[in-house]
């Protein structure tokens, strides 16, 4: 059916106002003429005048002839296809890929293309389009399956006009919402076909490893080890040295009726650095699949802790606070000096230097007894490169810091009065410097102790946070090697002080000396360019993210940087460029199927400078979809009756074809023509209007 109309902008009875307004206007000023002229000439001066309106009303209200035909054409058929790795496997219903070509070379599915527009996706934890399908593109790698968003996605990418889902999975999901939520929202109906075997095959899995990523030489690291499987028999968990020699063997059985085992291990790294073990499970006669029997996991291992020197210059409060808070921190090792009343210190019998340490923190010291030798120790080795942090007290000498005030980031002035004032943050910190936690409400904190006039920030320093007084609170500084950090608040204690459900203040302190020991203690080209991946290990085919970020020597972002990688592993050498996403960030990422360890080294060229940096990481074979690939009938089926469709087994998906018949869609296809083109209209104004002119020019007419 064609429908005719005329469509116009702006109101209709405003255009019919004044088309005959127009015209009687212009009939009317033509009424008498000055020379008078023959009523043949007159008609004719009127005809333009008034065509010329009319034509000016046509640019105005722009009228066109709209053309409308009502059709039909075909719904729409999404057909989501599972490809998650756990597609790939046989079990007692056969092979699950050729179970699904069997579905997908159906004749009725086929040769109803007439009834409905196909259009296939496959999904694992994205959902992807096929145009046009290819069934080879089909590779069940995927290592997670989320149901529920490719459902969400499908809808936002078909007309769901009485259209409909086919979902093709084992319903083995284990990423994403609940599918069933997401399917009961769903405007049009999930069909479902359920593919694989209701039980789980034999097979074992390392399910989950529990470690500390920060292990120490020599020490005795715990392991917990979480294995689940579907076997009576049993297996032997070993555990592999980087180097490839045997640690400990553990036996693994299931206790009757249970399919999870937690086991405990322990091992002694013997080496420095990132190191990477192996967990094994023996292959069992019959075993499903091998992918997960073996499982991959780090731990960077230091010498030893993190030896830090407090020395203060007297027993108080704010002592017992600092090493409280320095006690939590499993990696560091805190030793303290104490400077007695008359000289020297306590412990007496201490024999080791300040140099022999990997910070030093000097807590209301020097005072006016303390040892200008020991000073001058403190002094050499922050030359050498000893980070040093210093807090002020009641006690504390200015003019004894003769020997190590030229490293501090502030200058320190005579004491002026003693003042109780506010902490604030310095907006302006960059993220790599900020010692302090976000989620802290600065407001709410109570008020801390300093001296009026004591410091004065140095040009080449950065502030940390503010007093209300508009004095600096802790500054940073890095000279060359030698980096230092200084309040010029004491009595840090006091923010320890609030209501247990208020305890803002001791997080506060906590994190700011979290992050600034981990800073002190870094290595500078560290700092300046670093490149992760998020994590150590990744399973196989797994997207691999690189991010980098740089930063100049103020720690502020650095943009504009060329930054490259190389990475060598068991499938050879690869080249990426990592592109700018944010200021200071760029990022590249990629993927690796072979198992094996894999070294990165990142080049980043700013200028002239160029810095450096690597890492490593591991892929491994193991696919959580293959720890319990069991068909979910349940669910699929409840996928399916919530929103209005149907669930199959393979065998029934015959009865699909006869449950699917959806009426054609109706739909209305629109054509606008403008009855004279803008310029058309345009021109014809120009020119009635330059003939009439001419005409009354020639005529003399006034």
């Amino acid at each position: 059916m064609t429908s005719l109309s005329i469509n116009w902008e702006g109101q209709w009875w405003l255009l019919f106002l004044l088309i005959p307004a127009g015209i009687i206007f212009v009939v009317w000023g033509y009424r008498r003429t000055v020379p008078e002229i023959s009523p043949a000439l007159r008609a004719v001066l009127t005809a333009f005048r008034a065509s010329a309106f009319c034509f000016l009303l046509i640019l105005l209200f722009k009228p066109v002839i709209v053309l409308e035909n009502e059709k039909t054409r075909p719904p729409e058929l999404a057909v989501l296809i599972d490809q998650s790795a756990s597609m790939s496997i046989a079990d007692r219903e056969g092979s699950r890929p050729e179970t699904l070509q069997s579905i997908l070379d159906d004749d009725n599915l086929s040769s109803m293309k007439r009834k409905f527009n196909r259009r296939f996706f496959h999904f694992s934890d994205t959902l992807v389009e096929l145009s046009p399908f290819d069934y080879d593109s089909l590779n069940y790698i995927g290592a997670a399956t989320d149901i529920a968003r490719a459902i969400t996605d499908a809808q936002g990418l078909i007309d769901n006009t009485n259209g409909a889902m086919l979902l093709i999975t084992d319903g083995a999901y284990n990423s994403g919402a609940e599918p069933s939520r997401t399917a009961r929202r769903s405007p049009i109906p999930i069909y479902v076909v359920g593919i694989g075997d209701t039980l789980p095959p034999l097979d074992l899995g390392i399910a989950e490893i529990k470690v500390n990523p920060l292990v120490y030489l020599g020490d005795e690291v715990p392991l917990e080890i979480t294995v689940q499987g579907f076997s009576k028999a049993a297996s032997t968990l070993e555990l592999t040295a980087p180097n490839g020699e045997s640690i400990t063997r553990q036996r693994v059985e299931f206790p009757e009726g249970s399919t999870e085992k937690r086991l405990q291990m322990t091992f002694n790294p013997d080496e420095v650095g990132t190191r990477t073990y192996t967990l094994s499970l023996n292959l069992l006669e019959g075993e499903s699949s091998a992918e997960n029997n073996t499982r991959h996991f780090t731990a960077k291992v230091l010498e030893s802790r993190i030896e830090i020197l407090l020395v203060a210059g007297a027993p108080s409060s704010g002592l017992a606070f600092l090493r409280r808070i320095l006690e939590r921190n499993s990696n560091i090792s805190l030793n303290i000096l104490i400077q007695q009343k008359g000289g020297g210190f306590y412990p007496s019998d201490f024999k080791r230097t300040p140099a022999d340490y990997d910070l030093i923190i000097l807590l209301d010291y020097p005072t006016r007894g303390s040892d200008r030798n020991y000073l001058r120790e403190i002094s050499s080795a922050v030359e050498s490169g000893l980070p040093l942090a210093l807090i002020p007290g009641r006690s504390f000498e200015p003019r004894r810091l003769k020997e190590i005030e030229h490293l501090l980031p502030v200058q320190f002035g005579q004491r002026g009065k003693e003042t109780a004032v506010k902490l604030s943050p310095n907006p302006g910190i960059s993220p790599l410097t900020d010692f302090f936690p976000q989620e802290i409400d600065w407001g709410d904190l109570p008020p801390v102790r300093t001296f009026q006039g004591l410091v004065r920030i140095r040009p080449s320093a950065s502030v940390l946070a503010n007093l209300d007084n508009g004095e600096p609170a802790a500054a940073f500084s890095k000279f060359g090697s030698v980096k230092t950090v200084a309040w010029s608040a004491h009595d840090l204690w006091r923010l320890s002080l609030q209501d247990p459900e208020h305890s803002q203040g001791d997080s506060l302190i906590s994190g700011f000396w979290r992050r600034a020991v981990r800073w002190l203690s870094t290595r500078e080209e560290e700092e300046l360019f670093r490149i992760s991946t998020g994590k150590d290990i990744f399973t196989s085919g797994e997207r691999i993210p690189f991010t980098a970020h740089i930063y100049d020597e103020s720690y502020r972002p650095l943009p504009g940087a060329m930054v490259e990688i190389e990475i060598a592993g068991p499938e050879g050498n690869l080249s990426l460029d990592l592109n700018p996403t944010n200021v200071g960030e760029y990022t590249a990422a990629a993927r690796f199927f072979q198992e094996g360890n894999y070294r990165y080294r990142g080049r980043a060229v700013s200028g002239e400078d160029t810095l450096a940096t690597g890492g490593e990481f591991t892929v491994e074979t193991f696919n959580p979809e293959f720890l319990d690939p069991a068909m979910r009938p349940n669910l699929l089926r409840n996928i399916a009756d919530v929103s209005g469709g149907r669930f199959y087994l393979p065998a029934e998906f015959s009865a699909f074809f006869d449950d699917y018949t959806p009426p054609p869609v109706n739909y209305t296809q629109r054509k606008e023509v403008r009855i004279f083109p803008r310029w058309f209209s345009l021109i014809a104004v120009i020119a009635l209007l330059t003939v009439e002119w001419v005409i009354r020019k020639r005529k003399g007419m006034l």
